[in-house]
């Protein structure tokens, strides 16, 4: 199925569940409105321990409501 939605994937960069390759899979094979970021070293538990993660995800939602 595919998504018509804008979707934000936010991957840590020392994920050890889930590889990045699949973030990337779902980035390449999805439609347009794929935004992919990378938190450096976030891991797969701790993304929201990163200011870079909330900054992502507050200016993503900004987008949306313009």
């Amino acid at each position: 199925h595919c998504v018509n939605s804008p979707t934000l994937i936010i991957h840590g960069s020392a994920d050890d569940v889930v590889p990045s390759s699949q973030s990337r899979l779902l980035e390449i094979n999805g439609n347009h409105h794929i935004s992919r970021c990378v938190v450096e070293g976030a891991g797969h538990n701790n993304l929201f321990q990163y200011p870079e993660t909330w900054n992502l995800l507050s200016a993503f939602v900004r987008n949306l409501v313009q």
